[in-house]
């Protein structure tokens, strides 16, 4: 083991040094970012005691739910952007086993500070174990189940980076989603009995704590844990024996063929790389989920289904606020060569951005306005309208000072997490401001929507002069920041 003790050494102080490197770069951003994730923490501490008084008189509805956020949230670290850390083909390289080459993968994924923060976030959820008969097997367990869900992530991250089983993902997904969709738009209106512990693994820690039988319960997590660490070991020895297809055996979501026009080969070109995102699939998601909410809910509400669209949009912010992060400096040089401007280029990636979106809720607008009348279906559209604008507009300024390099098949992660707050929260206004417009029961609506539109409407086309001239005369800049 002592390779793979001198290769995480290495893999440490390169850590390190980017990670300083950019805490002395913006000591502004990083207390922000300590700040907003310091409320998140206190939030979710506010729960702790909840669920431990619910656990003391006997309930786990609380707890199960905690310990689905945990096997949620142990997902998006691993399946985010490894920029710093080895990635499995990389580590081909080394002269070590497959074994070695596991344990380098597996110990470097945890030297990032903010799995450090998900881990103690985890762990204290012993707090309401502790108001558990079996305290001592409830602890065990979690930290096992813990482990366990670590594991299911790097299996999903190892599986994801090869072609045939990102298929089969999508496709188990998608069967998933339209066996329990129904029952989970029932559930959004309080009509279902579907509740989400009735799925959730995290009740043998429940029944560790809180059983008749806490012995079984802790040995079958165990099971789960050891089975997760296997998964995790053979899809990590799959992923390095797989080999990257050529473009033309990838696969691929196909939106809507292709686009024609002016800007049609750039256009498509973006669609295929941020159909990449897995947050796009997490937009997609909650599209699916919304239209089954509209077409087979009793009591639907289009206040609800308007906030889901606005959550749809966030999901597609990268396409956004960073649609320059799928390019390579070669690439950008290669726009030099073409007979289009710096507007055109611009243009042709907020088009990009235009056609995800309007992919995905075109059939949810539709849907509304078949159920809920046809203004419904005006005001979607016109919330829509608003809110690419607004994303637009902070976008376009993002995009061209401040890019960065994203990766296929994992979720967006990288530049200032301030930022990407703040541009969320600048983006998101107008759809809360058309909410208070309409249903806060003052007069003139129509003038005030208007209004919205206008203003929006000029800080896009503002943002578009501004970037397009950023962009010409950055060229050079902005690839060296891709790099």
């Amino acid at each position: 083991m002592g390779r793979v003790a001198t290769t995480l050494r290495f893999q440490w102080q390169a850590y390190t040094h980017h990670f300083l490197r950019g805490v002395s770069r913006g000591r502004a951003g990083v207390g922000l970012l300590v700040f907003a994730v310091g409320l998140f923490l206190f939030r979710y501490l506010q729960m702790l005691p909840k669920a431990a008084a619910e656990v003391a008189s006997g309930g786990t509805r609380r707890l199960e739910l905690l310990l689905g956020g945990v096997l949620f949230a142990w997902m998006f670290p691993l399946l985010g952007e490894a920029r710093f850390r080895i990635s499995t083909r990389g580590l081909r390289r080394f002269p070590l086993s497959a074994w070695e080459l596991f344990c380098v993968k597996v110990a470097s994924s945890l030297m990032q500070p903010y799995v450090w923060v998900l881990a103690a976030g985890s762990l204290a959820v012993c707090y309401p174990l502790a108001s558990a008969p079996n305290p001592k097997s409830g602890a065990v367990a979690l930290v096992l189940y813990v482990a366990a869900s670590f594991f299911v992530g790097h299996t999903l991250s190892h599986l994801l980076g090869i072609a045939s089983w990102r298929v089969l993902l999508c496709v188990a997904a998608g069967g998933g989603l339209l066996a329990f969709g129904p029952r989970l738009a029932a559930g959004a209106s309080g009509a279902g009995s579907w509740s989400a512990p009735s799925f959730n693994p995290g009740r043998l820690v429940a029944d560790a704590a809180t059983g008749a039988r806490p012995a079984l319960a802790l040995a079958l997590t165990g099971l789960v844990c050891a089975a997760s660490a296997g998964l995790a070991y053979w899809s990590f020895r799959l992923g390095l024996r797989a080999e990257p297809r050529p473009n033309t055996r990838r696969f691929r979501l196909g939106l809507a063929g292709r686009v024609p026009g002016r800007f049609g080969g750039l256009v498509n070109k973006d669609l295929r790389y941020f159909t990449r995102l897995l947050d796009f699939y997490l937009g997609l998601l909650i599209t699916v989920w919304v239209a089954l909410y509209v077409a087979l809910v009793e009591d639907a509400s289009p206040h609800v289904t308007r906030a889901a669209m606005m959550g749809v949009l966030l999901f597609n912010l990268s396409a956004a606020f960073n649609y320059f992060g799928f390019e390579t400096a070669e690439g950008l040089d290669r726009y030099g060569l073409l007979p289009l401007s710096g507007r055109d280029v611009i243009a042709s990636k907020n088009l990009s951005f235009v056609l995800l979106v309007a992919a995905q809720l075109c059939p949810v607008i539709l849907l509304a306005s078949w159920r809920f009348g046809p203004v419904e279906g005006l005001l979607g559209l016109i919330e829509v309208a608003l809110l690419s604008c607004a994303y637009l507009a902070w976008g376009n300024v993002t995009s061209v000072r401040r890019p960065y390099r994203m990766q296929s098949f994992r979720f967006s992660s990288g530049g200032s997490p301030v930022e990407l707050f703040a541009g969320a929260a600048f983006g998101s206004l107008p759809g809360v401001a058309l909410a208070y417009v309409l249903y806060a029961g003052v007069g003139g609506a129509a003038w005030k929507i208007f209004l919205l539109v206008l203003v929006y409407g000029l800080l896009y086309g503002a943002s578009v002069v501004w970037a397009a001239r950023s962009f010409e005369l950055g060229r050079e800049e902005l690839g060296h920041r891709l790099v």
